[in-house]
């Protein structure tokens, strides 16, 4: 699938722009809605696993959906990431892509 491919593109070109930043970096307020880079990354390691399940278990999906709506999209974000920041999360995250993107390029 030509979209997984340019997923993994598009990923890897911000993995490229935050790989020499320290830890404390992420905490740099963006222009995308006052959101800090470690707030962009949680929310995009959380949708990118959100995308996967599509594929690989819907009733998870469903369940994650439900709790969306009922603790907050930014509350189920941080939950997932799960106390990481920094240069962990953006490993973390670039995990998440590697495994999303695997899985988009098998549909």
């Amino acid at each position: 699938m030509e979209q997984a491919q340019d997923f993994i593109d598009e990923s890897h070109a911000l993995l490229y722009l935050l790989s020499s930043h320290a830890d404390d970096d992420y905490e740099r307020i963006t222009q995308f809605k006052d959101w800090t880079i470690n707030d962009v990354l949680r929310h995009l390691h959380y949708w990118n696993w959100m995308a996967g399940l599509q594929l690989a278990d819907e009733a998870r999906l469903s369940n994650e959906l439900d709790l969306v709506a009922t603790d907050g999209m930014r509350a189920r974000e941080r939950a997932f990431a799960d106390g990481m920041s920094g240069n962990v999360l953006m490993n973390a995250w670039w995990q998440q892509v590697e495994q999303t993107g695997a899985l988009f390029s098998k549909a």
